[in-house]
């Protein structure tokens, strides 16, 4: 392959990059803002060391792969996202931030 091609690729590459970055990041903003704070944000009275829900997500770069990962310290944000019999209504969060995202790149 010629010098340029390589060149391209790698520009290419670098793009394909830092739109993944852009994508994950504008899907923790919108997790961040639409996450419950009310009490079933702050878990039970025995789960309360540790942030709020909507500031217990991050986003890590998996360095053998360069994929994205958005996690929470918070365990229980499954439980809100889906509800459950005991403790109420789902409380979807995570899925409408991902939607958001899908559609505003259409795909």
């Amino acid at each position: 392959m010629a010098r340029n091609a390589y060149r391209a690729l790698a520009r290419i590459e670098r793009e394909a990059e830092d739109l993944a970055e852009k994508i994950a990041r504008e899907i923790l903003d919108l997790i961040y803002v639409n996450a419950p704070r009310g009490s079933a944000a702050r878990g039970t009275e025995h789960d309360d060391a540790g942030p709020i829900l909507a500031e217990s997500f991050y986003m890590r770069k998996d360095p053998a792969t360069g994929d994205y990962t958005i996690s929470s310290r918070r365990r229980y944000w499954v439980f809100v996202e889906f509800g459950t019999l005991k403790h109420g209504d789902r409380q979807p969060f995570i899925r409408p931030a991902i939607d958001e995202v899908k559609a505003r790149y259409g795909r």
